[in-house]
This record gives structure tokens, C-alpha cells and sequence, in this order.
């Protein structure tokens, strides 16, 4: 049977942002589960080629910019680095 996430069963309770499903899913398939589900692998974006990476630097901004504006204080995520 599939492990039901968090998330979806309290979707009643509180507006839900696709990045806390993106954050719960990481958490759940990834061991040992990270502190910071969207910790930046910059590895990743050193082996693009320069196109790709200005794309994909965007995009990633982009996204970062949206969960630091929109994500209340009490998520795990929020506030990293402050």
C-alpha cells in the first residue's frame, strides 16, 4: 500500500504550496532525510553546459524566491540560512 504523505491529509487545515509536497516527497525518499530538502547541489549546476546552467540557475532562483516569500516561519525550511 502507498504511504499516504502528511500533507495531503491535512490540506484542509492550511493553504498547501506544491514545494511542501516537493519538500515531504524528498524527505520521505531520501536517506538520511536532509535537514533542508532544497539545499542546492551545485555540483549539478557546474557540470551544465553554460546555457543549460543560466536556465537552470534562473529557474532555481526563481522558485528559492517564491518558498522564501510565501512559506511562514514555522516550516522546517523557511528561514535556512538566516
Amino acid at each position: 500500500m502507498p504511504e499516504a504523505i502528511k500533507i495531503s491529509c491535512n490540506n484542509y487545515i492550511a493553504e498547501i504550496f506544491v514545494w511542501d509536497i516537493v519538500a515531504e516527497l524528498v524527505k520521505l525518499c531520501t536517506f538520511p532525510s536532509p535537514r533542508n530538502p532544497f539545499q542546492i547541489d551545485f555540483d549539478y549546476f557546474d557540470m551544465l553546459p553554460l546555457q543549460e546552467k543560466v536556465l537552470a540557475s534562473a529557474a532555481m532562483v526563481n522558485v528559492l524566491q517564491k518558498i522564501l516569500i510565501y512559506t511562514p516561519e514555522h516550516k522546517p525550511f523557511a528561514g535556512q540560512g538566516k
